[in-house]
Formats: C-alpha cells, sequence, structure tokens
C-alpha cells in the first residue's frame, strides 16, 4: 500500500471511526439478526447507534483537519 503524506492524527482518528464503525454496525446486526428481542435492543439501540455517532463525528473531524492543513477551511 503507498504511503501517503497525511498527518498522523488524521490517520489515527479515521482508524478510530473505521473501528467505531465496524463495531455500531456488529451491534446493529445483532439487533436486526435476533428479530428485535429485548435483550438485542441494548446491544443494538443502546451501544451500536452511538457508536456509529461516534465515528461520523470522529469522520468529519478528520477531514476537517486534513482540509484545515491544506488550507481550504
Amino acid at each position: 500500500m503507498p504511503r501517503t503524506d497525511e498527518p498522523p492524527q488524521v490517520s489515527t482518528l479515521i482508524r478510530v471511526a473505521v473501528a467505531c464503525a465496524l463495531v455500531g454496525l456488529l451491534c446493529a446486526l445483532l439487533f436486526l439478526w435476533s428479530g428485535f428481542t429485548p435483550w438485542s435492543l441494548t446491544f443494538g439501540v443502546m451501544l451500536g447507534f452511538p457508536f456509529l455517532l461516534v465515528a461520523v463525528i470522529l469522520y468529519v473531524i478528520a477531514v476537517a483537519r486534513d482540509l484545515q492543513q491544506h488550507g481550504l477551511f
């Protein structure tokens, strides 16, 4: 994989965002796969959606930092 000249902060933020998104999607999948049972509501809605929200926020922060470093924001 070719290296880019992105700063380490942006790369770390994107990696953490991807990890949060995967955890959130797995929790939501567990909720949907189990057939909307009460025990899966905790994993799917109470854990999955906040993880997805954190992932989106981290990604937006990473993009804003990258644009700011290139002088476009």
